[in-house]
């Protein structure tokens, strides 16, 4: 029988008895789970707290519970809190940007040393530490880290001078490649270069572009496959409010669309950033 060549390793590939033709699809992966920030040995301050966790039915009961989470947080000098499962963890669970939070003490929540960070319309933490020095010394740089958050937008100044710059000065993506993007204006699927990094999506024409077509930033947007203008492998982008631009992609492949549905997907909830 006949082989086909894989298109990372250019090696032949035997086939079972009986076979003709070789199919291989090859999904990157390896960039889609890379963290926020790679680049901060010092940050502002670190450690263990304790984090309350969302509400949950007990079974075959109408209570509800939530449960306090040990978990460690890290607030690092573009003025984001990440949080993580335990120290050792390249990768966060999560990360508030700070821009308009503030901190508040807690009583009767059913733990001593716990404090709220909040802000309007925002996500809220319900966090506690283990000794009172502790609360008070988060409280003081988380509400630092917050008012330079309010003089500078650390993220979209860095979206303003990637958008300046060719696809290669964008360092550890969260994904990217070729996608097929549908026109607002005239309805038409155009071929774009892609790299999604901290929940902004760079559009270019080609690889080889000296800058940016344009950015979308996704923060709040959520992702899911769809079935558009009979393109097979498409997928759309919805936003968190209807004044906000729908988009609608579509991909080569299947397997290529699972790869942007998982970055996508990873890159939007982990970076938590409303207002």
């Amino acid at each position: 029988g006949s082989t086909s060549k894989s298109p990372v390793n250019n090696q032949q590939s035997s086939l079972p008895a009986g076979t003709d033709t070789l199919h291989l699809e090859v999904a990157r992966t390896c960039d889609v789970l890379t963290p926020l920030v790679t680049c901060d040995p010092m940050p502002v301050c670190a450690g263990y707290l304790y984090k309350l966790g969302g509400a949950h039915h007990i079974p075959g009961s109408s209570t509800i519970t939530r449960k306090w989470h040990r978990r460690w947080f890290a607030l690092k000098r573009d003025h984001c809190l990440y949080y993580y499962k335990k120290e050792s963890d390249q990768h966060p669970l999560g990360a508030v940007y700070l821009r308009d939070y503030s901190v508040h003490a807690l009583v009767d929540v059913g733990k001593p040393f716990a404090f709220t960070v909040a802000k309007f319309s925002g996500v809220t933490l319900h966090l506690a530490a283990h000794t009172e020095d502790a609360r008070n010394r988060w409280g003081q740089v988380i509400t630092q880290a917050a008012s330079q958050a309010q003089q500078r937008d650390d993220l979209l100044e860095s979206s303003a001078r990637n958008v300046q710059q060719g696809p290669c000065s964008i360092l550890m993506p969260d994904c990217f490649g070729f996608l097929h993007k549908l026109g607002a204006r005239w309805h038409q699927w155009k071929r774009r270069y892609c790299v999604l990094k901290d929940a902004c999506l760079y559009l270019y024409h080609d690889t080889d572009a000296t800058q940016a077509i344009g950015v979308v930033h996704l923060h709040g947007y959520r992702v899911q496959s769809t079935s558009i203008g009979g393109k097979k492998h498409a997928f759309e982008l919805l936003p968190p409010e209807p004044k906000f631009r729908h988009f609608y992609f579509h991909t080569e492949s299947d397997s290529d669309r699972k790869r942007w549905l998982a970055a996508l997907e990873y890159s939007i909830d982990r970076w938590i950033k409303l207002g």
